[in-house]
């Protein structure tokens, strides 16, 4: 499943939100976020769920964008690898 699917999954259009399938997807992809580091769920969230930008986490969180940007790359990978591993 690459990241597009996961987005798709997360944001279907209106018509395909209520398509089991897609329910089941998102369930899933849901409990996978939930076994993730409770930082990396909430930079995941406020960038993905919430719409905020870079700088609007960095400026919520304190922190660096740069250093925002190396741990949303690497949540993504173990995102990715924990969703290759449950298939």
């Amino acid at each position: 499943m690459s990241i597009d699917d996961i987005e798709e999954t997360l944001w279907p259009d209106k018509e395909s939100a209520y398509i089991p399938e897609k329910q089941k997807k998102i369930s899933y992809i849901e409990d996978v976020i939930q076994k993730m580091s409770p930082r990396d769920i909430l930079i995941l969230k406020l960038l993905f769920f919430k719409g905020l930008t870079m700088d609007e986490v960095s400026d919520f969180l304190q922190e660096k964008k740069d250093n925002l940007y190396v741990t949303k790359a690497r949540a993504i990978k173990r995102l990715k690898k924990m969703i290759s591993r449950n298939k």
